[in-house]
């Protein structure tokens, strides 16, 4: 019988959908030593198939499978194929499996105490330009689903506990993520998309020290070639230039009611003063 192989080292990617966390995905891929892959618990493998019950066992257990399985929905096979995400040099058996996953972020806290090993990175994106991106996305937001209520809900898009899309949600998981990195610095790395985006290349060092990766060339070469703008929505090529010229696209009173309520939560610093307001025609 065949042993499967398993991991040296694993990171898990979590943020919330539209922010971020397919580019910070990408730049981590570009590594020789990662095998990335999206979340296995939303793939047909293995959907699903922990949960807050599961033992540090069961979740070792999964991340060796998902390591060693070739999967279309976990290798992003559906967006390599129309160029949407670039294809990788690789070592054979790269020490390093990363996760990106954009659920079950409630698992977070446990999954940190039951593997004492894993290393998490939490992206959080202004919430404005986060629920703007979602409300404006063809593919991501449910057609005849009303702007003015979903935005704070989240409601149209989730299908479980284990789903996480409004504004409301934003503050919970923020909140979350700022104790889980005050509460284990050494394993939980927090970033600031907008710090990503803002200094790219000394964010990624950063990050990639804290991790122990070096700054390979396929990475710096990852980071100059992802400037050439792709206006597809599941594009990782994105201009820095463009995504920091775009306007906030959100009702007035909608902005105004998100940024009253960020900062009574205390967390005004991950709103972005270069943030600047469609005008009108």
């Amino acid at each position: 019988m065949s042993s499967i192989k398993a991991p040296q080292r694993v990171c898990w990617i979590a943020g919330m959908p539209r922010s971020g966390t397919s580019w910070l995905g990408q730049i981590f891929a570009s590594h020789p030593d990662t095998r990335f892959k999206l979340d296995p618990l939303f793939s047909y493998a293995f959907k699903d198939s922990l949960d807050a019950e599961s033992s540090g066992a069961d979740w070792r257990e999964l991340f060796a499978n998902a390591y060693s399985t070739a999967d279309e929905y976990m290798d992003q096979d559906f967006l390599r194929r129309d160029g949407l995400v670039p294809t990788f040099d690789k070592s054979p058996d790269p020490s390093w499996l990363v996760i990106k996953a954009v659920r079950r972020h409630q698992l977070i806290r446990n999954l940190l105490e039951i593997v004492d090993d894993l290393r998490v990175v939490l992206l959080v994106r202004d919430p404005r330009a986060m629920i703007a991106s979602w409300l404006q996305h063809p593919r991501e937001f449910p057609d005849g689903a009303d702007p003015r209520t979903e935005w704070r809900s989240g409601s149209c898009r989730k299908t479980s506990e284990n789903e996480f899309w409004g504004f409301d949600d934003w503050l919970w998981v923020t909140k979350e993520f700022e104790e889980i990195s005050s509460d284990s610095p050494d394993r939980a790395y927090l970033l600031r998309y907008e710090d990503l985006l803002g200094d790219t290349r000394t964010a990624v060092e950063s990050l990639f020290s804290w991790c122990g990766l070096d700054l390979d060339p396929q990475t710096t070469d990852f980071l100059t070639a992802g400037t050439v703008h792709d206006s597809r929505g599941w594009s990782v090529f994105k201009s820095p230039e463009e995504l920091r010229s775009r306007s906030l696209k959100l009702d007035e009173d909608v902005e105004a009611s998100m940024i009253n309520e960020v900062r009574m939560a205390g967390l005004e610093h991950f709103l972005d003063p270069t943030l600047s307001r469609a005008q009108s025609p």
